[in-house]
Protein backbone atom coordinates (compact mmCIF):
# COMPACT_ATOMS: atom_id res chain seq x y z
CA UNK A 1 0.00 0.00 0.00
CA UNK A 2 2.79 2.36 0.88
CA UNK A 3 4.81 1.53 -2.20
CA UNK A 4 1.02 2.13 -4.38
CA UNK A 5 0.96 5.77 -2.60
CA UNK A 6 4.43 6.65 -3.21
CA UNK A 7 4.50 5.64 -6.73
CA UNK A 8 0.67 7.58 -7.11
CA UNK A 9 2.81 10.73 -5.26
CA UNK A 10 5.61 10.50 -7.71
CA UNK A 11 3.45 10.20 -11.29
CA UNK A 12 1.76 13.40 -9.82
CA UNK A 13 5.68 14.87 -9.13
CA UNK A 14 5.97 14.60 -12.89
CA UNK A 15 2.85 16.12 -13.89
CA UNK A 16 3.26 19.07 -11.55
CA UNK A 17 6.24 19.81 -13.08
CA UNK A 18 5.32 19.78 -16.75
CA UNK A 19 2.66 22.35 -15.78
CA UNK A 20 5.56 23.94 -13.54
CA UNK A 21 7.82 24.04 -16.42
CA UNK A 22 4.86 25.61 -19.26
CA UNK A 23 3.91 28.31 -16.49
CA UNK A 24 8.00 29.47 -16.46
CA UNK A 25 8.11 29.53 -20.39
CA UNK A 26 5.03 31.33 -20.79
CA UNK A 27 5.78 33.92 -17.94
CA UNK A 28 9.35 34.39 -16.79
CA UNK A 29 11.32 33.20 -20.15
CA UNK A 30 13.02 35.80 -22.34
CA UNK A 31 13.85 35.64 -26.06
CA UNK A 32 17.79 35.21 -25.26
CA UNK A 33 16.73 31.71 -22.87
CA UNK A 34 17.19 33.94 -19.54
CA UNK A 35 14.96 33.67 -16.60
CA UNK A 36 14.32 36.88 -14.89
CA UNK A 37 11.51 38.00 -12.69
CA UNK A 38 10.93 38.91 -9.49
CA UNK A 39 12.43 38.02 -6.43
CA UNK A 40 12.31 37.70 -2.86
CA UNK A 41 15.77 39.15 -1.66
CA UNK A 42 17.58 40.17 0.64
CA UNK A 43 17.54 42.01 3.79
CA UNK A 44 14.79 44.94 4.38
CA UNK A 45 13.19 43.53 0.67
CA UNK A 46 13.21 39.72 2.14
CA UNK A 47 11.63 41.34 5.84
CA UNK A 48 8.88 43.62 4.87
CA UNK A 49 9.66 44.77 1.02
CA UNK A 50 8.13 41.85 -0.78
CA UNK A 51 5.14 41.47 1.30
CA UNK A 52 4.16 45.32 0.18
CA UNK A 53 4.54 44.22 -2.78
CA UNK A 54 2.44 40.94 -2.79
CA UNK A 55 -0.15 42.61 -1.26
CA UNK A 56 -0.29 45.62 -4.02
CA UNK A 57 0.40 43.26 -7.14
CA UNK A 58 -1.66 45.26 -9.14
CA UNK A 59 0.87 47.97 -9.38
CA UNK A 60 3.60 48.14 -12.07
CA UNK A 61 6.32 46.88 -9.80
CA UNK A 62 9.68 47.07 -11.71
CA UNK A 63 11.98 44.44 -9.40
CA UNK A 64 12.93 41.99 -12.24
CA UNK A 65 16.32 40.17 -11.37
CA UNK A 66 18.49 37.51 -12.48
CA UNK A 67 19.94 35.10 -10.65
CA UNK A 68 22.82 32.42 -12.03
CA UNK A 69 21.28 30.00 -9.05
CA UNK A 70 17.68 30.50 -11.04
CA UNK A 71 19.81 29.71 -14.25
CA UNK A 72 21.48 26.60 -13.15
CA UNK A 73 18.08 24.71 -11.66
CA UNK A 74 16.66 26.02 -15.55
CA UNK A 75 19.26 24.45 -16.65
CA UNK A 76 19.78 21.08 -14.89
CA UNK A 77 15.62 20.77 -15.02
CA UNK A 78 15.83 20.97 -19.06
CA UNK A 79 19.01 18.57 -19.42
CA UNK A 80 16.47 16.02 -17.49
CA UNK A 81 13.82 16.49 -18.92
CA UNK A 82 15.90 16.06 -22.24
CA UNK A 83 17.46 12.79 -21.07
CA UNK A 84 13.94 11.66 -20.50
CA UNK A 85 12.19 12.49 -23.08
CA UNK A 86 14.28 12.77 -25.79
CA UNK A 87 13.08 16.43 -27.03
CA UNK A 88 15.70 18.34 -28.37
CA UNK A 89 13.41 21.49 -27.43
CA UNK A 90 14.56 21.20 -23.89
CA UNK A 91 18.47 20.93 -24.66
CA UNK A 92 17.92 24.30 -27.06
CA UNK A 93 16.85 25.80 -23.42
CA UNK A 94 18.92 24.93 -21.72
CA UNK A 95 21.78 25.83 -24.40
CA UNK A 96 20.03 29.18 -24.49
CA UNK A 97 20.68 29.55 -21.27
CA UNK A 98 23.69 28.98 -20.88
CA UNK A 99 24.75 30.94 -24.06
CA UNK A 100 22.63 34.26 -22.23
CA UNK A 101 25.02 33.19 -18.63
CA UNK A 102 28.12 33.07 -19.99
CA UNK A 103 27.30 36.58 -21.76
CA UNK A 104 26.58 37.83 -18.57
CA UNK A 105 29.87 37.10 -17.03
CA UNK A 106 32.05 39.17 -15.47
CA UNK A 107 36.02 38.86 -17.38
CA UNK A 108 37.30 37.77 -13.64
CA UNK A 109 34.63 35.41 -13.83
CA UNK A 110 31.87 35.81 -11.55
CA UNK A 111 28.56 37.26 -11.85
CA UNK A 112 27.26 40.33 -10.25
CA UNK A 113 24.42 40.16 -7.17
CA UNK A 114 21.79 41.40 -8.49
CA UNK A 115 19.61 43.07 -5.31
CA UNK A 116 20.89 46.55 -5.14
CA UNK A 117 20.63 46.37 -1.52
CA UNK A 118 23.83 44.00 -1.81
CA UNK A 119 24.80 46.44 -5.05
CA UNK A 120 28.65 45.91 -5.24
CA UNK A 121 28.95 42.39 -3.31
CA UNK A 122 30.35 39.19 -5.28
CA UNK A 123 28.31 36.54 -4.06
CA UNK A 124 30.21 33.21 -3.65
CA UNK A 125 26.71 31.40 -4.06
CA UNK A 126 25.88 33.15 -7.23
CA UNK A 127 29.78 32.36 -8.38
CA UNK A 128 29.57 28.60 -8.01
CA UNK A 129 26.21 28.06 -9.25
CA UNK A 130 27.24 30.07 -12.51
CA UNK A 131 29.81 27.47 -13.10
CA UNK A 132 27.49 24.49 -12.21
CA UNK A 133 25.05 25.65 -14.98
CA UNK A 134 28.11 25.95 -17.18
CA UNK A 135 29.52 22.64 -16.54
CA UNK A 136 26.22 20.99 -16.92
CA UNK A 137 25.78 22.85 -20.61
CA UNK A 138 29.80 21.83 -21.11
CA UNK A 139 28.51 18.22 -20.50
CA UNK A 140 25.28 18.38 -22.54
CA UNK A 141 27.27 19.70 -25.40
CA UNK A 142 30.85 19.68 -25.55
CA UNK A 143 30.89 23.24 -26.18
CA UNK A 144 34.72 24.60 -24.95
CA UNK A 145 33.46 28.02 -24.35
CA UNK A 146 31.27 26.99 -20.83
CA UNK A 147 34.28 24.90 -19.94
CA UNK A 148 36.82 27.91 -20.22
CA UNK A 149 34.36 29.99 -18.49
CA UNK A 150 33.98 27.87 -15.47
CA UNK A 151 37.30 27.52 -15.23
CA UNK A 152 38.17 31.34 -15.00
CA UNK A 153 35.11 30.58 -12.42
CA UNK A 154 36.84 28.70 -10.43
CA UNK A 155 40.12 30.79 -10.52
CA UNK A 156 38.26 33.80 -9.11
CA UNK A 157 36.84 31.26 -6.23
CA UNK A 158 40.38 30.44 -5.13
CA UNK A 159 42.40 33.45 -5.82
CA UNK A 160 39.76 36.11 -5.17
CA UNK A 161 37.12 34.89 -2.88
CA UNK A 162 39.54 33.17 -0.77
CA UNK A 163 38.87 31.08 2.41
CA UNK A 164 39.14 31.00 6.44
CA UNK A 165 40.79 28.82 8.47
CA UNK A 166 38.52 26.57 10.95
CA UNK A 167 41.14 24.40 11.79
CA UNK A 168 44.76 23.72 10.87
CA UNK A 169 43.59 21.25 8.33
CA UNK A 170 40.11 22.71 7.37
CA UNK A 171 39.37 25.53 5.39
CA UNK A 172 35.40 26.91 4.46
CA UNK A 173 35.11 29.31 1.20
CA UNK A 174 34.00 33.04 1.81
CA UNK A 175 30.36 34.21 1.49
CA UNK A 176 31.82 37.04 -0.51
CA UNK A 177 34.88 37.98 -2.41
CA UNK A 178 35.18 41.62 -1.14
CA UNK A 179 33.61 41.42 2.83
CA UNK A 180 34.47 39.50 5.41
CA UNK A 181 31.59 37.54 7.15
CA UNK A 182 31.23 34.30 9.29
CA UNK A 183 32.46 30.85 7.75
CA UNK A 184 28.77 29.48 6.38
CA UNK A 185 28.64 25.61 5.33
CA UNK A 186 26.57 26.28 2.60
CA UNK A 187 28.57 28.34 0.34
CA UNK A 188 31.45 25.41 1.32
CA UNK A 189 29.13 22.48 -0.02
CA UNK A 190 28.02 24.18 -3.25
CA UNK A 191 31.83 24.55 -3.57
CA UNK A 192 32.99 21.29 -3.65
CA UNK A 193 30.20 20.49 -5.91
CA UNK A 194 31.48 23.04 -8.16
CA UNK A 195 35.01 21.50 -7.89
CA UNK A 196 33.69 17.81 -8.39
CA UNK A 197 32.09 18.78 -11.74
CA UNK A 198 35.30 20.47 -12.95
CA UNK A 199 37.58 17.50 -12.09
CA UNK A 200 34.61 15.25 -14.07
CA UNK A 201 34.50 17.33 -16.81
CA UNK A 202 38.58 17.77 -17.45
CA UNK A 203 39.56 14.44 -15.65
CA UNK A 204 42.33 16.77 -13.98
CA UNK A 205 43.14 15.83 -10.38
CA UNK A 206 43.73 19.25 -8.91
CA UNK A 207 40.55 20.15 -8.41
CA UNK A 208 39.62 18.05 -6.14
CA UNK A 209 43.20 18.52 -4.47
CA UNK A 210 44.08 20.54 -1.28
CA UNK A 211 40.88 23.32 -1.24
CA UNK A 212 38.33 20.54 -1.84
CA UNK A 213 39.63 18.49 0.48
CA UNK A 214 39.59 21.00 3.30
CA UNK A 215 36.34 22.30 2.67
CA UNK A 216 35.20 18.89 2.99
CA UNK A 217 36.77 18.69 6.71
CA UNK A 218 35.82 21.90 8.02
CA UNK A 219 32.02 20.33 7.14
CA UNK A 220 32.63 17.13 8.77
CA UNK A 221 34.24 18.67 11.96
CA UNK A 222 31.39 21.80 12.06
CA UNK A 223 28.39 19.07 12.14
CA UNK A 224 27.14 19.30 15.56
CA UNK A 225 25.39 15.97 16.93
CA UNK A 226 22.06 16.07 15.93
CA UNK A 227 22.94 15.74 12.05
CA UNK A 228 22.51 19.72 11.33
CA UNK A 229 25.04 21.77 10.05
CA UNK A 230 25.27 24.93 11.41
CA UNK A 231 23.97 28.21 9.48
CA UNK A 232 27.71 30.06 10.30
CA UNK A 233 30.91 29.61 12.50
CA UNK A 234 32.43 32.13 14.23
CA UNK A 235 35.08 33.39 11.68
CA UNK A 236 38.10 35.82 11.85
CA UNK A 237 35.81 38.98 12.67
CA UNK A 238 32.12 37.92 12.70
CA UNK A 239 30.21 35.91 14.76
CA UNK A 240 28.15 32.88 13.91
CA UNK A 241 24.69 31.79 13.74
CA UNK A 242 23.86 27.93 15.19
CA UNK A 243 20.20 28.00 13.58
CA UNK A 244 18.60 29.81 10.42
CA UNK A 245 15.90 28.10 8.61
CA UNK A 246 17.39 25.33 9.49
CA UNK A 247 15.79 22.86 7.44
CA UNK A 248 16.01 24.99 4.04
CA UNK A 249 19.58 25.44 4.55
CA UNK A 250 20.24 21.87 5.65
CA UNK A 251 18.44 20.19 2.40
CA UNK A 252 19.99 22.07 0.07
CA UNK A 253 23.42 20.87 1.70
CA UNK A 254 22.27 17.79 1.79
CA UNK A 255 22.07 17.39 -2.33
CA UNK A 256 25.08 19.19 -3.02
CA UNK A 257 26.82 16.73 -0.70
CA UNK A 258 24.81 13.36 -2.68
CA UNK A 259 26.22 15.54 -6.21
CA UNK A 260 29.37 15.81 -5.03
CA UNK A 261 29.82 11.94 -3.76
CA UNK A 262 28.06 10.82 -7.07
CA UNK A 263 30.65 13.31 -8.96
CA UNK A 264 33.78 11.69 -6.97
CA UNK A 265 32.52 8.22 -5.12
CA UNK A 266 34.23 10.22 -1.91
CA UNK A 267 32.96 7.95 1.15
CA UNK A 268 34.69 10.21 3.51
CA UNK A 269 31.12 12.33 3.02
CA UNK A 270 28.96 9.39 4.00
CA UNK A 271 28.75 9.51 7.76
CA UNK A 272 28.13 13.18 7.28
CA UNK A 273 25.24 12.29 4.59
CA UNK A 274 23.57 9.84 6.77
CA UNK A 275 23.52 11.93 10.14
CA UNK A 276 21.92 14.81 7.93
CA UNK A 277 19.50 12.66 6.55
CA UNK A 278 18.08 11.80 9.54
CA UNK A 279 18.27 15.35 10.73
CA UNK A 280 16.09 16.07 7.79
CA UNK A 281 13.19 12.94 8.61
CA UNK A 282 12.35 15.27 11.44
CA UNK A 283 11.75 18.66 9.10
CA UNK A 284 7.86 18.03 8.26
CA UNK A 285 5.04 19.77 9.91
CA UNK A 286 1.72 17.56 11.23
CA UNK A 287 0.39 19.12 7.79
CA UNK A 288 3.30 18.15 6.29
CA UNK A 289 4.85 20.93 5.65
CA UNK A 290 8.57 22.23 6.22
CA UNK A 291 8.73 23.82 9.41
CA UNK A 292 10.67 26.96 9.19
CA UNK A 293 13.26 26.38 11.21
CA UNK A 294 14.39 24.62 14.71
CA UNK A 295 11.94 26.23 16.81
CA UNK A 296 8.88 26.93 14.68
CA UNK A 297 6.39 26.04 12.08
CA UNK A 298 5.57 29.12 10.31
CA UNK A 299 6.22 30.70 7.94
CA UNK A 300 5.79 27.86 4.90
CA UNK A 301 7.81 28.90 2.09
CA UNK A 302 6.85 26.24 -0.60
CA UNK A 303 9.90 25.90 -2.30
CA UNK A 304 11.60 24.58 1.03
CA UNK A 305 9.04 21.89 1.16
CA UNK A 306 9.89 21.02 -2.19
CA UNK A 307 13.57 20.94 -1.38
CA UNK A 308 13.46 18.83 1.82
CA UNK A 309 11.55 16.21 0.09
CA UNK A 310 13.57 16.59 -2.82
CA UNK A 311 16.57 15.81 0.00
CA UNK A 312 15.08 12.93 1.71
CA UNK A 313 14.38 11.29 -2.05
CA UNK A 314 18.05 11.39 -2.64
CA UNK A 315 18.60 10.17 0.91
CA UNK A 316 16.99 7.38 0.07
CA UNK A 317 18.30 6.51 -3.34
CA UNK A 318 21.79 6.78 -1.64
CA UNK A 319 20.77 4.03 0.86
CA UNK A 320 21.26 5.92 3.38
CA UNK A 321 17.45 5.14 5.15
CA UNK A 322 14.03 4.75 3.93
CA UNK A 323 12.91 8.33 3.72
CA UNK A 324 10.35 7.49 0.49
CA UNK A 325 7.26 7.56 2.62
CA UNK A 326 8.16 10.90 4.64
CA UNK A 327 8.95 12.59 0.48
CA UNK A 328 6.11 11.37 -0.50
CA UNK A 329 4.04 13.27 2.10
CA UNK A 330 6.13 16.15 1.66
CA UNK A 331 5.40 16.34 -2.18
CA UNK A 332 1.87 15.67 -1.74
CA UNK A 333 1.47 18.82 -0.17
CA UNK A 334 3.81 20.64 -2.05
CA UNK A 335 1.63 20.19 -5.01
CA UNK A 336 -1.43 20.56 -2.75
CA UNK A 337 -0.35 24.23 -2.93
CA UNK A 338 0.10 24.85 -6.71
CA UNK A 339 -1.98 27.04 -8.35
CA UNK A 340 -4.46 26.26 -11.57
CA UNK A 341 -1.78 28.23 -13.90
CA UNK A 342 0.98 25.75 -12.65
CA UNK A 343 3.08 28.35 -10.63
CA UNK A 344 3.16 28.46 -7.04
CA UNK A 345 3.39 31.45 -4.06
CA UNK A 346 6.28 31.92 -2.09
CA UNK A 347 4.62 31.30 1.42
CA UNK A 348 2.05 31.61 3.52
CA UNK A 349 1.82 32.60 7.35
CA UNK A 350 4.43 35.00 7.04
CA UNK A 351 4.97 36.84 10.58
CA UNK A 352 1.78 34.23 11.24
CA UNK A 353 -0.82 36.31 9.03
CA UNK A 354 0.53 37.42 5.57
CA UNK A 355 1.26 35.55 2.49
CA UNK A 356 3.53 36.40 -0.27
CA UNK A 357 1.83 35.81 -3.79
CA UNK A 358 4.14 37.05 -6.32
CA UNK A 359 5.84 35.06 -8.81
CA UNK A 360 9.46 34.59 -7.80
CA UNK A 361 11.29 32.19 -11.23
CA UNK A 362 14.10 31.68 -9.08
CA UNK A 363 12.74 29.32 -6.34
CA UNK A 364 10.22 28.34 -9.02
CA UNK A 365 13.03 26.63 -11.11
CA UNK A 366 14.14 24.99 -8.05
CA UNK A 367 10.86 23.61 -7.50
CA UNK A 368 10.76 22.64 -10.95
CA UNK A 369 13.75 20.24 -10.47
CA UNK A 370 12.78 19.02 -7.39
CA UNK A 371 9.45 18.14 -8.55
CA UNK A 372 11.35 16.03 -11.42
CA UNK A 373 13.63 14.18 -8.55
CA UNK A 374 9.74 13.59 -6.71
CA UNK A 375 9.23 11.39 -10.10
CA UNK A 376 12.06 9.39 -9.28
CA UNK A 377 10.18 8.17 -5.92
CA UNK A 378 9.15 4.44 -5.97
CA UNK A 379 11.69 3.61 -8.87
CA UNK A 380 14.35 1.66 -6.80
CA UNK A 381 14.72 0.18 -3.68
CA UNK A 382 16.89 1.85 -1.47
CA UNK A 383 20.34 0.27 -0.81
CA UNK A 384 22.53 0.42 2.18
CA UNK A 385 26.07 2.36 1.92
CA UNK A 386 28.98 1.18 3.63
CA UNK A 387 29.40 3.05 7.03
CA UNK A 388 32.52 5.17 5.25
Amino acid sequence: MIESRTADVANKCRAAADRLYDYLITRHVGSDGAVTGPDFGVRFNLRVGRLVKSYLRFLPWSDIYYYTQGQAYWILANLELHRLTGDSAYLRHAVRCCDAMLARQMPQGYWEFPHNEWKGVIATVETCFGGIGLLAGYEATGDERYLAAARQTYDYIIHEVGFQKYDDDSLAVNYFSNRTRALVPNNSTLAVWFCAALNRATGEPEYLGDYCTKMINFLVRCQFASGELPYSVAGESYPGRDHYQCFQYNSFEFMDLVEYRRLTGDDRVVPMMRRLAEFLSHGLTKEDNIRADCFSDWPVRHYCTAAISAALTRATQEGLGDYSETAARGFAKLMSWQRKDGGFDFSVRDYGMFADRRSYPRVMCMILRHLLIGSELGASKPGEVANA
